[in-house]
């Protein structure tokens, strides 16, 4: 947590997009890195790095977490051998060509939406059970009179 005008500083710098869409990433690991020498020195686990890292509130110098988080993307941005798909995290790279079977096939929304209807079934067939339990006919009575 920041003072309320280092927040404002840090969602404008946000809001940009630049260096690259996920730089919220290197925002927090920046402030990994300003706490590397703690957290590796300590022998913390996993409990007292959140808790050494919730009681660094308001003792963080925005400027200081974003001057690092550029240079953590300069950095990177410098590594040839940077896998892909961390470039495209970034936004370094295009992402890659899904490999679909048909070309005109658009790919699935990643925001919730309705379903796309779904196509009436098909008359000339039997109707498949809902689930793997099958409802069977009703037998006829044997011994009633008819």
């Amino acid at each position: 947590e920041f003072p309320f005008p280092d927040v404002l500083r840090l969602w404008e710098v946000l809001w940009t997009g630049l260096p690259g869409p996920n730089l919220h990433l290197l925002v927090a690991c920046a402030i990994l890195d300003m706490e590397r020498d703690t957290l590796m020195l300590s022998g913390f686990g996993s409990n007292e790095i959140l808790k050494h890292i919730n009681e660094l509130t308001m003792k963080l110098s925005v400027e200081d977490v974003l001057t690092r988080a550029e240079a953590l993307h300069r950095q990177l941005t410098a590594c040839p051998e940077l896998p892909h798909n961390v470039q495209e995290i970034l936004g370094l790279a295009p992402p890659a060509e899904p490999h679909s079977p048909s070309p005109t096939a658009s790919p699935l929304p990643l925001s919730p939406t309705r379903a796309p209807p779904t196509p009436p079934p098909s008359t000339d067939t039997a109707p498949q059970p809902d689930s793997s339990l099958e409802i069977l006919p009703e037998e006829e009575d044997e011994g009633a009179d008819s």
